[in-house]
């Protein structure tokens, strides 16, 4: 389900899994903005759902460029291929194909992130409710206080 203003007021009027969201009302604070914003955003163990998927920057956000250089020329034309996709899926298939000969190295610790970043890991609410990779901005929560 795509991020929609009318969700995101209802979550933030309900508050479902009592994250302590800012006490309802349109006329928050920039202060209260940010803070309903960081409840929505931050990984919790409570959300850890992100094992089948995963976003093209956080998987870009674990390879170091040492590791990167060492693949084989195959596998960095897989990898570049992989990351047309905003959300990349089969994760595990994914992690094992750019492993192996002439994968992602180890030397910088690429490999060891991306395996964690696969397996079971903390999702934000925001991710749990629309998606791997999701994050609410402070545009659409003013948006959805309106």
């Amino acid at each position: 389900m795509p991020l929609n203003s009318a969700a995101l007021r209802v979550e933030l009027q309900n508050d479902p899994d009592a994250l302590g969201y800012p006490t309802f009302a349109p006329t928050w604070t920039d202060a209260q903005v940010g803070a309903a914003m960081a409840l929505l955003n931050t990984p919790l163990p409570a959300y850890n759902k992100r094992g089948t998927q995963v976003s093209r920057s956080d998987l870009l956000g674990e390879l170091h460029v040492d590791d990167l250089v060492a693949m084989s020329p195959q596998k960095q034309a897989y990898l570049q291929e992989l990351l047309k996709d905003s959300i990349i899926k089969n994760t595990v298939q994914v992690r094992d194909s750019l492993t192996g000969v002439g994968g992602v190295g180890n030397a910088q610790g690429s490999l060891t992130r991306i395996s964690t970043l696969v397996g079971t890991v903390d999702a934000s609410r925001a991710e749990d409710l629309w998606g791997a990779g999701v994050r609410v901005q402070s545009q659409h929560i003013y948006e959805a206080i309106q």
